[in-house]
């Protein structure tokens, strides 16, 4: 689990597998989304939401999709019970709230996803799944 500091601060987010970064993308669907970039490019705000550092929220802070959190994509079209799209919402009350597990895990707290690198997609997709999960690292901004 980060450290409580690096939980309210500036920060990336890295992949542990493949030493990548979760970055911010416009993808091929014409939405924002979030893929695995060689260098980091996407700066987040961690909002812890309690004491220990274990919930937080991931404000995006840049272009596309500024200001916006991390968060579940709910479609209307349909709900994959494998996986779901990662999203970014402009409602600070959005489902974005996320829990650090002791082995830097990541799960979306309301769906009980976690957050996992699709490296079978060509563009390294970052996606909410039910039982595939990678690791991942806060790395400070400054």
């Amino acid at each position: 689990t980060p450290s409580t500091a690096s939980l309210s601060s500036r920060v990336f987010l890295r992949c542990d597998e493949g030493q990548g970064y979760l970055s911010v993308a416009e993808l091929p669907s014409g939405r924002s989304g979030c893929v695995l970039t060689e260098k980091p490019a996407s700066l987040f705000i961690s909002h812890r939401r309690d004491e220990a550092g274990r919930e937080v929220k991931f404000e995006h802070e840049g272009l596309p999709a500024v200001g916006c959190f991390l968060a579940l994509h709910r479609s209307w079209f349909g709900v994959s019970l494998e996986w779901q799209d990662l999203s970014l919402e402009d409602d600070v009350d959005a489902d974005s709230a996320f829990r650090w597990h002791p082995d830097s895990t990541l799960q979306h707290i309301s769906s009980g996803l976690w957050l996992y690198v699709d490296n079978a997609d060509a563009l390294q997709t970052v996606k909410l799944h039910s039982s595939e999960k990678t690791s991942w690292s806060v790395v400070a901004a400054i």
